[in-house]
């Protein structure tokens, strides 16, 4: 489903929990319509971090000179980057903590029954239903 469409899902019931990227989340203003939200703060699986894209039908373009200046490039953006994403998961959680959703910080240890995806770190979980 296309995260445009998932605020009208969520409200309509059609959908009661996805999973995505903080950023997404805080952007689609989700807190309006979701009862909780499972925080990647303290134990992350996944994050978003797209400090470079390039289709492998212009990458394979490059020379090996090129490639390795983009690759070097990239891979220096990586832990501004993660860095960022890390401050959006606690941005995130403190907007829908302030708009009254139940946060759960996800955990290395955190069950099935906890969070409704055990697979999910930066890109969280969001509980809408009960």
């Amino acid at each position: 489903m296309a995260s445009s469409e998932t605020y009208n899902a969520m409200q309509l019931g059609l959908l009661d929990g996805l999973w995505t990227s903080s950023g997404t989340f805080g952007s689609y203003r989700l807190y309006e319509v979701a009862k909780y939200y499972d925080s990647p703060e303290q134990y992350s699986i996944y994050y978003t971090i797209e400090p470079i894209a390039i289709s492998m039908k212009t990458w394979n373009k490059l020379t090996p000179a090129q490639q390795k200046i983009m690759t070097d490039v990239g891979q220096s953006l990586e832990q501004s980057a993660f860095e960022g994403a890390k401050a959006d998961d606690r941005r995130v959680a403190q907007l829908f903590a302030s708009h009254g959703v139940q946060i759960h910080k996800t955990s290395a240890s955190s069950s099935d029954n906890e969070v409704v995806s055990s697979a999910s770190p930066s890109v969280l979980v969001c509980r809408c239903a009960e």
